[in-house]
Parts: C-alpha cells; structure tokens; sequence
C-alpha cells in the first residue's frame, strides 16, 4: 500500500460506506466500494475494477482515528501560522473518511479526485494528504 489520504469529517454527519459508494457511483459508473464482510465501515476502492486502495469511513471514537488525529496533531509545528487553524479544525472532529492509495490509486491521483470534490461539497472538512499537507475547499491550507 502507498499513501495515507484522510477526510476529516467537522461537523455531525450521516454519511456511511453505502452513501459514499452511491455517490461515486453517480459522478462515474465506473467507480466501485466493495464492503468487506467483517466490518461494513470497510471496503476496497475500484475503478473499473482496478484496486485503487481500502477505504473507511470511521466514527470519531474509534481509537485508530484518534491514534491518526493525535499524530497529525504532531506534523503540526508552532511556527506555522496557518497550524492554528488547522488545530481548531481537527479539534471538530467528528468522523473520518481514511483512503490507503494502492499503487494504481497512487499513479492515477486525479481518477480519485472527485471523492474529495463531492465530500467538500456535501460535508464540512478538511483533506490530509500524507507528505503533502491539510486542504480546504480553496486549496492547500498548510
């Protein structure tokens, strides 16, 4: 597996594995979550049928997801101004959509975009992508 992308989900939401799978399925028939059997927050990312990476969508109490916000807390440095903003962001937390790129995912970042686009239009967060930063809506925040 390759890169760590996160959705960090900042407000009460309702969205589930089936919801985001509908979704996609609608920008691009193509697009495919196959839940995994054990545990239906789970699943693995296609595009047609290629394996993109697993992906989850967890709750806010889930000690892995507070085991992730912890240690994204730690890239943040004090004098990065824009680390405040950031830590009132992560400080909302209340869920969280995680993609673990495989290698096709990660040599087609932009078939995977419009996950990113259609949860920054339906619910309130922020982006974090491993090596790379926090994103909102507007673009690269720090």
């Amino acid at each position: 597996m390759g890169d760590f992308i996160r959705y960090i989900l900042t407000a009460p939401h309702d969205l589930t594995l089936r919801k985001l799978h509908d979704a996609l399925r609608e920008i691009d028939g193509a697009f495919a979550i196959i839940s995994d059997t054990a545990d239906p927050a789970v699943g693995d990312l296609l595009f047609d049928s290629a394996f993109y990476g697993e992906i989850a969508v967890n709750a806010a109490d889930d000690p892995i997801v507070q085991e992730d916000m912890d240690e994204l807390r730690e890239l943040l440095t004090d004098d990065d101004p824009e680390a405040q903003v950031i830590r009132a962001r992560l400080d909302q937390m209340q869920g969280m959509v995680a993609l673990n790129l495989s290698e096709a995912g990660h040599n087609d970042y932009d078939r995977i975009d419009p996950i990113w686009d259609w949860l920054f239009t339906h619910y309130d967060g922020v982006l974090q992508v491993d090596d790379e930063g926090f994103y909102d809506q507007a673009g690269l925040i720090a």
